[in-house]
């Protein structure tokens, strides 16, 4: 639906991730509750591994979980698997794997994001493998969000696979239709944009279900309505997306 163009824009507004601004669908409130009662408390007794497909709001979860961590005055920290591969480049031995991890191991959540990657490398398997044994010895706790289940991942060492299937597991669903929409409005309202209804609506019908793309849309609206000096509206949308 969207050009090579589109695909290429950057994020100018940083999204505001939050729970106060999390859309909870019908079927996520325990999912989303478990989330926070994992900030709130003082030690939590387990980890929580997060599963859905793209753009059911991991990440979302993920970086309000760090938001709130931190207001307890807890240490805490978002990590993006694909980062934590690109650490571990060069890592020729064991000490340099078990340095990775220790630099992490203090801190009282780690929320590590789309770990279906770490099953294509396996010095990081090593890596997170070393860093789960070390927050669980010091009281910390995990939060993790994968499109995978690890009983589904090929690639994925046993022992670590055993790991994340130590705490809770829970399926976070997809959003229904009037769900999506309110999610449009808040990347919207992200970018000081009102959006009609009906051109809310139409985007949700017709674009692939899927956050990242709203968010690119919207992106794209903006950016061409200022270039071409027209209103953010269906026709503008159809021109623009070929829909």
């Amino acid at each position: 639906f969207l050009d090579q163009e589109q695909f290429l824009l950057s994020f100018e507004v940083p999204p505001d991730f939050s729970f106060d601004n999390f859309i909870v669908g019908s079927e996520n409130e325990w999912v989303f509750n478990s989330v926070k009662r994992l900030c709130d408390e003082s030690h939590p007794s387990e980890s929580l591994l997060l599963v859905g497909e793209k753009g059911t709001g991991k990440t979302h979860l993920l970086h309000a979980a760090v938001r709130q961590t931190r207001l307890t005055s807890r240490s805490c920290i978002y990590l993006h698997t694909d980062d934590l591969i690109k650490e571990c480049l060069g890592c020729n031995d064991r000490e340099e794997r078990l340095n990775i991890s220790a630099q992490y191991q203090h801190y009282q959540l780690v929320a590590l994001d789309s770990l279906e990657i770490l099953a294509t490398d396996a010095t990081a398997q090593e890596v997170v493998l070393y860093l789960y044994n070390l927050l669980l010895a010091n009281g910390g706790t995990f939060l993790i969000a994968s499109q995978i289940n690890p009983t589904a991942m090929t690639g994925l060492r046993s022992e670590l696979r055993s790991r994340f299937l130590w705490g809770k597991v829970l399926d976070i669903h997809p959003l229904g239709d009037e769900e999506l929409c309110r999610v449009m409005q808040k990347i919207a309202f992200d970018r000081n944009l009102q959006l009609s209804n009906d051109l809310i609506h139409f985007l949700v019908l017709r674009l692939p279900r899927s956050v990242p793309e709203y968010t690119k849309a919207i992106e794209t609206l903006d950016r061409q309505s200022s270039r071409r000096s027209r209103n953010i509206t269906i026709p503008l949308a159809k021109e623009l997306f070929n829909l």
